[in-house]
């Protein structure tokens, strides 16, 4: 992946060194693209480092789901995000006892004294203790009633916007099924965008994550705010490709096309071709990135987006055709400058290709029905993440 190590280089060579919001400082370029070749079910996968494609895909998953609770991530493993879900802390032990006496019977003090003993065993893991106690002894009522925030909550993240972006009249809008409606009836189309980027939802800066979170607010400003579909016509010699296996016939093929075109008959011949089987159409995606977290976020982004695009591709009838990563600040932080300069003295090697269960509707994928073919890569390089 010669692009990620060029988009190292360039942040090295051209950014500008900064301070941050989290105060660990960055070299910083703004206005940074990548290209990325989908054809053939390729990954843009990083290959000279190891890229987890379960956290990638679990995530993915997450998103497409609509879902706002690191819970379903952490359960298949996945724990990218554990550092900005809602924690339980003393906060939480008062609404506890609030609730409680709300009840007025005399189970409180039992509680009360329980959960204290059980806080003191265990001063370094009170997120979970408190856990069990709010499943134990607060019913699922009490929880709604009394505005509850359960544990591993996010707020409304990339996948509540891309599900149920709220309306003004209060209604819902689903942008995803949105997106593959178009692309089945309206495939060139320039309105096939997503958005998550709704300020109504920003998460006030200088704010503790629980407290925006409690706001109704998202945990996280979207680093990966806005993304549009295109769809293009596959070459000719492709579409040869898919109806014939000798050379001389996929060449005729073509300068047949070619005529067709210049007369006026490309969309007939177009349609002659897909009537013997050829897939005429290929998906290709844009993302913008307000911030993008080179050594971290970049490899995940990358490939997240381009495993997006094929699987829309799969589902709406298509081939793969790019994947473009569109970044305003690129930044690489200063304690990740030795695992950059170690990845890129690293070999790269042959892009692994994605392969689908048969059968599965986009919406109906899991971490079963979705599989990683021939995927070489150097070793695990970590590094730590700036909160």
């Amino acid at each position: 992946m010669k692009q990620l190590k060029e988009a190292f280089q360039h942040v090295l060579e051209y950014g500008e060194k900064r301070t941050d919001r989290t105060g660990t400082g960055t070299y910083s370029y703004f206005g940074h693209q990548m290209r990325f070749d989908l054809s053939g079910w390729k990954l843009p996968i990083g290959t000279s480092k190891h890229v987890s494609f379960k956290n990638i895909l679990a995530e993915l998953l997450f998103f497409i789901g609509g879902q706002t609770n690191n819970t379903e991530m952490k359960e298949v493993g996945c724990t990218i995000w554990n550092e900005w879900e809602y924690r339980y802390d003393t906060v939480a032990i008062n609404k506890i006892c609030e609730i409680i006496k709300k009840r007025g019977d005399k189970s409180g003090k039992q509680i009360f004294t329980t959960l204290k003993e059980a806080l003191k065993k265990n001063p370094t893991n009170q997120h979970d203790v408190i856990s069990f106690f709010v499943d134990k002894y607060l019913t699922p009522e009490e929880r709604k009633d009394n505005g509850w925030i359960d544990a591993g909550e996010l707020g409304p993240v990339y996948g509540y916007m891309w599900r149920s972006w709220p309306t003004t009249t209060g209604d819902k809008i689903d942008q995803l099924a949105t997106v593959i409606k178009q692309l089945k009836e309206t495939p060139y189309s320039r309105r096939i965008v997503i958005s998550a980027w709704n300020p109504e939802f920003l998460p006030e800066e200088g704010v503790r994550h629980n407290t925006n979170i409690e706001n109704g607010k998202q945990v996280l400003p979207p680093c990966h705010p806005f993304f549009q579909f295109y769809v293009s016509q596959v070459p000719f010699r492709a579409i040869g490709e898919q109806l014939y296996n000798d050379s001389k016939e996929i060449e005729d093929f073509v300068i047949r096309a070619a005529w067709a075109e210049m007369a006026g008959e490309k969309e007939e011949f177009l349609a002659a071709a897909e009537a013997r089987g050829a897939i005429t159409k290929r998906l290709s995606c844009q993302l913008y990135m307000r911030s993008n977290d080179a050594w971290l976020g970049m490899f995940y982004n990358v490939a997240s987006y381009s495993l997006l695009t094929l699987m829309l591709a799969k589902e709406v009838g298509m081939l793969p055709g790019e994947y473009i990563h569109t970044t305003g600040d690129l930044h690489i932080y200063t304690n990740h400058l030795e695992q950059v300069k170690k990845y890129c003295e690293l070999p790269t090697y042959t892009l692994p290709t994605v392969e689908f269960k048969k059968g599965v509707s986009f919406f109906d994928h899991t971490m079963e029905t979705i599989k990683l073919v021939n995927y070489q890569h150097g070793p695990v390089i970590r590094g730590k993440v700036a909160v």
